[in-house]
C-alpha cells in the first residue's frame, strides 16, 4: 500500500510541477508579445492601443516623482 501511495504522491508532485514549469514558460513569451506590442504602438501614434495605458502609466510615474522633489 505504501509503495502505490508514494507513487500516487509522486505522480501528483510531478503534475503539479508540470503545471509549475507550464505557466513559467508562458510568462517570457507574453513579455516578448508586449514588448512587440509596445514597439508597434510606438510606430502607429495616431492609433488607440496599449500604447495609450503605458504613457498613462508613465504620467503618474513622474506625478510620484514630482512630489518627492518638491
Amino acid at each position: 500500500q505504501g509503495v502505490s501511495g508514494s507513487k500516487t504522491e509522486v505522480q501528483s508532485e510531478r503534475q503539479s510541477a508540470e503545471v509549475l514549469l507550464s505557466c513559467l514558460e508562458e510568462i517570457p513569451i507574453k513579455l516578448v508579445a508586449e514588448k512587440a506590442d509596445f514597439s508597434a504602438a510606438a510606430e502607429m501614434t495616431g492609433s488607440v492601443s496599449s500604447g495609450d495605458s503605458i504613457e498613462v502609466l508613465g504620467t503618474e510615474k513622474s506625478y510620484q516623482t514630482q512630489r518627492v522633489i518638491a
